[in-house]
């Protein structure tokens, strides 16, 4: 017998999830159900469980399209709570969750002991990217051919219905990324809440303020950015925080691009690194460049 609804299990059990979801609308196409738009980030997602959920970044160029567990492939899509959507499946639930900041999770509801523990997201990546997981990171990267940053993965959480972790974490094999949720360990509590929760974007707003003879900058990074830091991402936070800082002077005018300096940078990325529970990272242009970005974490990145 399908399990019920996510709905009630998350709000049971991961309430959180549904803090800033973004607004969708039925989409126009036959073998979709829904759309949405955020932070220049458009998700389509499809019908049929078995059919891909669709990302594209405008700023970026970027698509990715991402194929669920194969435990739902059989399930055919419905409304959740707040503009989700799910696909209800005998022993699982999924559940899409578009947030505001261009982000998505793919929540899964874990009925009991009967439902697997390995739930495999396949990407459909561009041509020359890959994901990497290194040895003692625990947030998968997507790389450009370059070895850029084009999205990523936060690090892995499981959660039972008494709130008490469950040991979980992901295992790469090619384009696919598979959450082992260890349920079947003894004392588990139903329903049990997974998901990955995939970002694009690392940017949502900035400003510039003048101060101190010289220029400053106040960014937002997205809370996905934001959970990307030198303890969960020890191998590639650097490359994110370089990545955000390109994003930030993509979205610049010519005059405002050239108060952009390598101090400004510095900072930017320190933030990324040991500051990243900062809900908005101020950098000043004025302050001289320091010896690395090493130099900037003694005094907060700043």
């Amino acid at each position: 017998m399908p399990v019920d609804t996510g709905t009630d299990a998350i709000d049971q059990v991961a309430p959180e999830v549904y803090d800033d979801v973004a607004r969708t609308v039925d989409s126009s196409s036959p073998d979709a159900i829904a759309e949405s738009l955020a932070n220049n980030v458009s998700l389509v997602v499809p019908t049929s469980g078995s059919e891909p959920v669709e990302l594209s970044d405008a700023r970026s160029g970027l698509n990715l399209n991402v194929t669920l567990p194969t435990d739902i492939h059989g399930a055919v899509a419905q409304d959740g709570e707040n503009g989700t959507i799910e696909y209800v499946g005998e022993t699982t639930t999924a559940t899409v969750v578009p947030k505001n900041d261009g982000s998505v999770q793919f929540v899964t509801t874990i009925a009991d002991a009967s439902a697997p523990i390995e739930y495999k997201y396949t990407f459909d990546l561009p041509e020359g990217a890959q994901i990497v997981l290194p040895d003692g990171d625990t947030a998968p990267v997507i790389l450009d051919a370059s070895g850029g940053f084009l999205a990523g993965i936060a690090p892995a959480w499981a959660r039972d219905a008494n709130g008490v972790d469950v040991p979980t974490r992901y295992v790469l094999d090619g384009s696919a990324v598979t959450q082992v949720v260890e349920h079947d360990a003894p004392g588990v509590a139903y329903p049990v809440v997974a998901d990955p929760w995939l970002g694009i974007p690392l940017i949502q707003a900035w400003g510039w303020t003048s101060e101190g003879g010289g220029w400053r900058m106040n960014s937002t990074p997205t809370p996905w950015s934001r959970s990307q830091n030198a303890v969960t991402a020890s191998t590639y936070w650097m490359a994110i925080g370089y990545a955000g800082w390109d994003e930030l002077a993509n979205m610049q005018n010519t005059t405002q691009r050239a108060r952009m300096n390598v101090s400004m940078q510095q900072q930017h990325v320190c933030h990324q690194g040991f500051a990243s529970a900062d809900p908005e990272w101020n950098v000043e242009g004025y302050k001289a460049a320091r010896g690395d970005i090493g130099g900037w974490i003694s005094t907060h990145c700043n």
